[in-house]
């Protein structure tokens, strides 16, 4: 019964600049929203408390008339209310789809006992060790290539990975000693 495969080390590609930069723009939306839903909702006491608080006041005899609002500032008044309103809601809610589609794309590089898994735009690749002659690392290009048995050549996707140079030394490491299950994870 062969073991099964164990892993071995992982890359991602770091994500939190993209993450840092839809966090100014949730909290501009939602303190916009907040200062108008403010601003809003005082502007409609000073010009229709009566309209606001009608359940509240109804039963508090009235000694003198009050006045209601013009017309146009109630309407205006309430508009920037529901604007604000919106702005609250919008900047979590935008922020939250932004993070979803930035987390479902899962992008990786797994190193286990038995294979190289790649993971770029959805489409899983998975390279027995074996299967690859040797690991080189192109400076003039910053890349990572994979000369495969057969003659073939594939790249490591370069947004997997900050230092390209360090990953294919970790990786020509990692095969050699998978091959001769020389691996830490490899022994029972």
């Amino acid at each position: 019964m062969e073991p099964k495969p164990r892993v071995v080390g992982w890359y991602r590609p770091d994500v939190a600049a993209r993450i840092w930069l839809v966090l100014p723009l949730c909290i501009v939306l939602t303190a916009l929203g907040a200062l108008l839903v403010g601003y809003g909702y005082g502007r409609l006491e000073r010009v229709d408390p009566v309209g606001l608080h009608r359940d509240a006041r109804a039963a508090e005899p009235q000694t003198a008339p009050v006045e209601r609002g013009d017309g146009q500032d109630l309407a205006a008044m309430w508009l920037l209310f529901g604007v604000g309103f919106v702005l609250v809601a919008s900047g979590p809610g935008l922020t939250i789809l932004y993070l979803r589609r930035v987390w479902k794309r899962d992008e990786f590089l797994l190193l286990r006992t038995d294979a190289l898994i790649a993971s770029v735009n959805g489409a899983e690749t998975t390279i027995p060790w074996d299967a690859i002659e040797s690991i080189r690392f192109d400076p003039d290009r910053q890349e990572v290539a994979l000369l495969m048995r057969g003659g073939d050549r594939q790249i490591v996707e370069p947004r997997l990975v900050e230092d390209a140079e360090k990953l294919a030394k970790d990786l020509e490491d990692v095969r050699r000693k998978a091959i001769w299950n020389l691996l830490p994870q490899q022994r029972s």
